[in-house]
């Protein structure tokens, strides 16, 4: 039977392990939220700009973006199901860099666990590179089994076009200087555990049920500005720093801007880690995992 891991110490961990341990966190609920290769509908595009047809040119739009400027910031809570809902961990987390999509991303991440730890990341594909903040040395490491592009906002599209049930427009807003339109997305829960189960049967084995909402923020040349999933999932056999196996409850709450479409930008592993090998990831206190 495959589990969650889950392993947090009561006082802060170590910088490096923390951050790791973040990565495969959010890992764990982007799963839930960003699930790989769902397909978009091809239809043609209706002449009503209906909530429906605002999220179908964003998709079409976004399918031709190449970089981008990313910033985001969110919390990542795990409660154990139980007569006390005891919290089991509480992460807040930042971030500010580049994308050059479908699969490169390099950020400064400022990660909250107790204690405040800032470093940067670079990932390339199915590899990846944290810097020790110590140390300054590079950990090298894979995004092992998730399958996911993290900050790709043409899945995030692609979840909501497949596992709507209402789409709610909420009007015009401004985000930074652009004006934008503003939709809230009510994700059907029996779609996106299907998806779920389609992208990854193992995991959905311990999904119990998914739910929650992604608004969206489109502008008038149908790019996406900025989007918040909300998202809650229930799972069963997540390993307890005890040891034991427990139902529990992840939730995960973020919002990303995206600027600067189509800019120039070149991501390369660390040079400090082509020039002299980086360090092997290693982790002293197990983090979640995925199948």
């Amino acid at each position: 039977m495959t589990m969650f891991h889950l392993s947090l110490p009561r006082a802060p961990e170590p910088p490096t392990a923390a951050l790791w341990s973040l990565l495969r966190r959010w890992g764990v609920l982007a799963l839930v939220v960003l699930p790989l290769g769902l397909q978009v509908p091809t239809a043609c595009q209706p002449a009503m700009r209906t909530g429906e047809d605002r999220i179908f040119s964003a998709v079409r739009r976004m399918e031709g973006v190449q970089t981008a400027h990313f910033t985001s910031q969110g919390t990542l809570t795990v409660q154990e199901v139980d007569t006390t809902d005891r919290l089991v961990a509480r992460t807040e987390f930042a971030m500010d860099g580049d994308a050059v999509f479908p699969d490169r991303q390099q950020a400064t991440v400022v990660l909250t666990n107790g204690a405040e730890v800032q470093t940067d990341m670079v990932r390339i594909g199915n590899e990846l590179w944290v810097k020790n903040p110590q140390t300054n040395q590079w950990i090298m490491g894979t995004v092992e089994g998730l399958q996911i592009q993290p900050i790709d906002p043409l899945q995030v599209m692609a979840l909501i076009r497949t596992a709507s049930r209402d789409i709610k427009d909420l009007g015009d807003a401004q985000v930074g200087e652009v004006q934008t339109r503003h939709l809230q997305i009510t994700l059907d829960p029996e779609r996106t555990r299907f998806l779920l189960q389609q992208a990854n049967p193992e995991l959905a084995q311990n999904l119990q049920s998914v739910e929650g909402t992604v608004d969206v923020w489109i502008d008038g040349e149908d790019f996406v500005r900025q989007f918040q999933p909300d998202i809650t999932a229930h799972v069963t056999n997540l390993r307890t720093i005890e040891g034991e196996t427990a139902q529990a409850r992840l939730h995960t709450n973020f919002t990303m801007f995206l600027t600067d479409f189509d800019q120039p930008v070149t991501i390369e592993p660390p040079m400090t880690a082509q020039q002299q090998g980086a360090t092997p990831a290693t982790e002293p206190n197990p983090a979640p995992t995925t199948p």
